[in-house]
């Protein structure tokens, strides 16, 4: 038997004695846990027998490997502890809720998945394969081992450091979480696209419920005159509907960079004004533009007819052979065609009545004797004077 599987054989055996280190169950019911606390057990056991001269020591080889070996398994199980001592717990402010976060050893922080997603609706078992399924969630998923606030045992928890938790709340499906949080949800998926915009098209994105101290650029914009420009784009973003505020932000600081090549603190101090200027001209998207002056205001049908028009009027508008438009006031049920238009509506859909469509007959015939009359005078007139017909 090999050194190293006499020494396993030894240690177990001897695990089954040991009496002063505790119980492997008191340290709970993590595998880890419990191989550290039988190992060092066994090591102990073994190395008190050794001291009272009750066991063989048997050879040097195998004596050195497991001493060797428990003191190791000793090593790796006080880390272990102070591993988990030095992490820490605390609340922060995560957009307006207080949040549980663990400071790990390192100085990472990080944050339990689990109780965020039971407590906003979602099912935890999806919204984990959703994180190993992102190519960078994936990456940066971090197992502890520890007591939670208001648990009553340690358990392994599934985190995330908490500056990526913003992109895993971006990415959730609104409809799968609770009715009484979507509407926050959804106001804050609004504000993560105009940050991202922001971030892209600006070079920075602010959030306007912290408050930050600007920064004066060497050649750029004082700083009261960005807070003049910021103040004017908040004005002019808040006076169009909030579902149109994001477009509306957007539309103005990429109307500044583009004008002057660069982000608004960049602005040489005397285009101020021209910069100033171009963001109250800049049209928005649902912006109530107000009453426009009478003289820009195109006529409408009833300054041209000189009266309101009512129901049921109806109007008739053509130019005529001198070229001036002519309006005419027809009756509700006149009806404009072409002549094969109206042959062919006398026989699928004009809407008149039996009393209406004889009378139309009679006067086509009519019409008709008329004409045959006329060119019955005319072929006796020609025949009169000697023509051949």
């Amino acid at each position: 038997m090999t050194p190293f599987a006499s020494g396993i054989t030894f240690l177990r055996a001897a695990a089954k004695s040991a009496a002063g280190f505790g119980d492997p169950d008191s340290y709970g019911a993590q595998p880890l846990q419990r191989f550290f606390c039988a190992r060092v057990m066994a090591g102990r056991a073994w190395e008190t027998e050794r001291s009272a001269g009750s066991h063989s020591p048997g050879s040097p080889t195998r004596a050195r490997f497991v001493s060797t070996f428990w003191r190791r398994c000793g090593e790796l199980h006080q880390l272990w502890r102070s591993t988990m001592s030095n992490t820490q717990l605390a609340t922060v402010d995560f957009n307006g809720r207080a949040l549980t976060v663990i400071t790990s050893q390192s100085g990472e922080r990080l944050v339990a998945m689990r109780p965020i997603c039971e407590g906003i609706g979602l099912g935890w078992q999806s919204q984990y394969n959703r994180i190993q399924r992102d190519e960078v969630l994936s990456t940066c998923v971090v197992i502890m081992n520890m007591q939670m606030p208001g648990d009553d045992q340690r358990r392994e928890i599934t985190c995330l450091p908490l500056a990526y938790l913003n992109g895993w709340l971006f990415g959730i499906d609104v409809a799968r979480c609770r009715e009484e949080i979507r509407p926050a949800l959804i106001q804050y998926k609004r504000e993560c696209y105009a940050a991202l915009a922001a971030y892209w098209h600006q070079g920075e994105a602010v959030n306007p419920r912290k408050a930050r101290k600007p920064k004066a650029l060497p050649d750029g914009l004082t700083l009261d005159q960005q807070t003049a420009i910021k103040q004017l784009v908040k004005a002019r973003v808040e006076s169009v509907p909030k579902d149109k505020q994001a477009k509306a932000a957007i539309t103005c600081w990429s109307a500044l960079k583009s004008k002057f090549g660069c982000t608004y603190k960049k602005i040489d101090p005397e285009q101020f004004a021209e910069a100033a200027s171009l963001v109250a001209r800049i049209e928005l998207e649902g912006e109530f533009l107000g009453k426009e002056p009478e003289s820009l205001r195109k006529p409408t049908f009833a300054d041209i007819i000189g009266r309101p028009v009512t129901a049921p009027d109806r109007w008739l508008v053509y130019v005529d052979r001198q070229g001036r438009e002519v309006h005419k006031l027809i009756p509700y049920d006149a009806n404009i065609m072409t002549h094969k238009q109206l042959i062919k509506a006398m026989m699928i859909d004009i809407p008149v009545s039996s009393e209406e469509m004889f009378e139309f007959a009679m006067a086509a015939l009519a019409n008709l004797k008329a004409r045959d009359a006329y060119q019955s005078s005319r072929i006796k007139k020609a025949r009169a004077a000697g023509l051949k017909i």
